[in-house]
């Protein structure tokens, strides 16, 4: 008898520990079940904390994965279709990097998506059975409750929010309601499945309490968007059950849950649709159509516009997109471009800035081009070709009603992806992969997959690689964390007046950060006031291409001109006014503009573009001053002191207004 042999005889005296479930697959669970729930006190964001988490923890997975592999010695891979357009993705990402304005911003992000594409690959190679997919969808389904849990304890005031009590409060560990509305939803419909899991009929009944109380979660949120993508899932869901029936499985203890759930979750949607199709301010009688206060309710004109900046974007990088991760980058070249076509209109809102497209499907466009667009379309076709054959060529009705169901959670979020961009945050994104995944994963079947039989020496040569990658993507991870930390304490330190301590925390951030941005603007600030004049230039001038944001336009034409590059500032200014900037940003840009003409001599320019400002901002009492100097100089003594006066009677109407505000803290 071999030693492979012997090791597996006594494995079979103890059949429990053989039934246990692999250190990989647990590992797996525990990710599955932290990520949603992650975040790090001092960070930025909640987001950029659970990507940090999700790239070290899977370094962690992997290794263990493959490492188990090698010591068995052989190990069958499992390639779905779906990875050959999904490389083409990762190509068209490369290729964009090559006009990017940033392709530093652009290697992040490409690192966050294969990350996200590792965790796919691994739920596809570590799911080997049905029971497999209950541990890992209970799991995410447990993260979903206590996630519905904190968004319900915001709304009703229990726990602090992102403001009053209310669905706007309701962000939990995600950061908006919108992402809390949609990584419910995804989890809804597959959780049915843990109802059919379910050992008795208390069991059972608790977990569809949980599924309605997540369902109720949604509904709370006011999220038209996640409801809709409800809606056609049920829709695709009931197709795909004529078209491939599952049969009567255990419908004797399943169906009498089901139906309850369907039937309350019917009823609890149809409410809240009444109430956002006739939400206050929208008058069913003012001619409007249901779809347009729908439309008008959910900040449509506000999606619309950033669409439009988008398309705009994709039109001036048609074939490769403007760098993956880069429309944030050229979100305010692309506003000034699509504002000077004839018939652009801002919304009512202003809209200074934006990290997403809120639209999945036109920010791949904008930022991977026609690439990008064609990687895309070959993805979702070849996953819905990859969804059927497992439904055509699973006989048995019980794996039928899991695709259906996980597919089903799979249609949620390409919905919401045409409406928001859950495609770009962490726990959303890990969902819906998770649900893709586990339908297309051994446990119902090997059709739609190429398999592979791996060596002894090719797991070995997987695992050295797997450790030394893991090790550099954990060390780059944590030097961004540490750098985000970093980040936010220095930002708080300048805007505390703590100038040096500030610019010494902000430097190690940049020093730490692969690809910093904000921090260049905070530097720039402290720097400033400390009289580093030229050094904040230099901080100014990286943000175009990190930072590119109104507050860091503005000081840069003021301190350019300052420094005597004066046609530098008017170009500067010239561009921040093109973009429509906050009405206070747009009259502070107009009144430096019209004093760098002044300085350059151009009195007559300057005076002209002075009562451009009062035409626009006539309290502005600034503008009255420089004028009235003009005035002076131009020997119009009169009209001098009339704008003097004028300037005078402004301020002194803003001080009982200034008296009465609270003094500012001690600091």
């Amino acid at each position: 008898m071999t030693t492979r042999d012997a090791t597996q005889s006594r494995w079979r005296r103890f059949p429990a520990l053989a039934r246990s479930p692999r250190l990989e697959l647990v590992l797996l669970a525990l990710v599955i079940f932290a990520l949603p729930l992650f975040i790090w006190p001092g960070v930025t964001e909640y987001n950029h904390a659970k990507c940090i988490f999700l790239l070290i923890a899977l370094s962690l997975v992997t290794v263990v994965h493959v490492a188990g592999a090698a010591r068995r010695g052989e190990h069958t891979l499992h390639v779905p279709w779906i990875a050959f357009p999904v490389l083409g993705l990762v190509v068209a990402s490369l290729v964009s990097l090559l006009g990017a304005t940033n392709a530093r911003v652009g290697v992040q992000s490409l690192v966050v998506v294969l990350a996200f594409l590792q965790f796919a690959f691994l739920v596809v190679n570590v799911v080997r059975e049905r029971r497999d997919v209950t541990l890992l969808l209970s799991a995410l389904f447990a993260s979903a409750c206590l996630v519905a849990l904190h968004a319900f304890l915001q709304y009703f005031g229990i726990l602090p929010g992102s403001g009053s009590p209310g669905a706007y409060s309701m962000i939990a560990t995600m950061g908006n309601p919108d992402a809390v509305g949609g990584f419910l939803s995804y989890t809804l419909l597959p959780a049915i499945l843990l109802i059919d899991r379910s050992r008795t009929w208390l069991l059972r009944f608790a977990v569809a309490l949980l599924v309605l109380f997540c369902l109720a979660a949604v509904l709370m949120t006011h999220q038209t968007g996640v409801l809709l993508g409800l809606l056609v899932a049920v829709t695709a869901i009931l197709i795909g059950w004529a078209l491939f029936p599952p049969g009567l499985v255990r419908q004797k203890r399943v169906l009498a849950p089901i139906l309850l759930l369907v039937l309350v979750g019917a009823l609890l949607a149809a409410a809240a649709t009444a109430v956002f199709v006739r939400s206050p301010g929208s008058p069913s009688t003012d001619g409007t159509s249901w779809v347009g206060r729908l439309w008008k309710a959910n900040s449509g004109g506000a999606r619309a516009y950033f669409w439009s900046v988008g398309w705009t974007m994709f039109k001036e990088h048609p074939v490769t997109g403007a760098g993956l991760g880069n429309y944030k980058l050229d979100y305010m070249t692309s506003k000034a471009a699509y504002l000077a076509q004839p018939g652009a209109t801002l919304p009512a809102a202003s809209l200074p800035n934006a990290a997403q497209a809120h639209n999945d499907v036109v920010q791949v466009a904008a930022e991977l081009g026609s690439l990008g667009i064609l990687a895309v379309v070959g993805l979702l076709l070849v996953l819905a070709t990859s969804l059927w054959q497992r439904l055509r060529r699973n006989n048995e009705g019980r794996n039928r009603l899991d695709v259906l169901l996980l597919s089903g959670g799979v249609v949620v979020f390409l919905v919401h992806t045409l409406v928001g961009f859950p495609a770009h945050l962490a726990a959303p994104a890990l969902a819906a992969l998770l649900l893709g995944s586990l339908a297309l994963s051994p446990a119902y079947g090997t059709s739609a997959t190429v398999q592979s039989r791996l060596t002894r020496r090719a797991l070995r040569v997987g695992l050295i690689f797997s450790v030394l990658a893991g090790l550099a993507v954990s060390l780059v991870a944590g030097r961004d964390l540490a750098a985000n930390i970093l980040q936010l304490r220095g930002t708080r330190y300048v805007q505390m007046g703590q100038d040096q301590m500030g610019l010494d925390t902000l430097r190690r951030s940049i020093a730490l950060d692969f690809a910093p941005r904000q921090s260049y603007f905070y530097l720039a600030s402290a720097q400033y006031r400390l009289g580093k004049y030229d050094d904040a230039l230099n901080s100014l001038a990286m943000c175009f291409s990190r930072f590119p944001d109104e507050n860091a336009y503005l000081l840069y034409a003021d301190l350019a001109a300052g420094l005597g590059q004066l046609d530098r500032g008017l170009e500067i200014l010239g561009f921040l006014l093109s973009t429509s900037p906050l009405p206070d940003h747009a009259n502070k840009a107009r009144y430096v503009r019209a004093l760098v003409l002044r300085e350059k001599g151009d009195l007559v320019g300057s005076e002209a573009a002075l009562r451009e400002l009062i035409a626009k901002a006539p309290r502005y009492e600034a503008s009255y001053i420089a004028l009235g100097e003009i005035a002076a100089e131009s020997s119009r003594g009169s009209e001098a002191r009339g704008l003097y006066e004028k300037a005078l009677a402004l301020v002194e109407a803003a001080l009982p207004a200034a008296r009465a505000a609270p003094p500012a803290p001690h600091r």
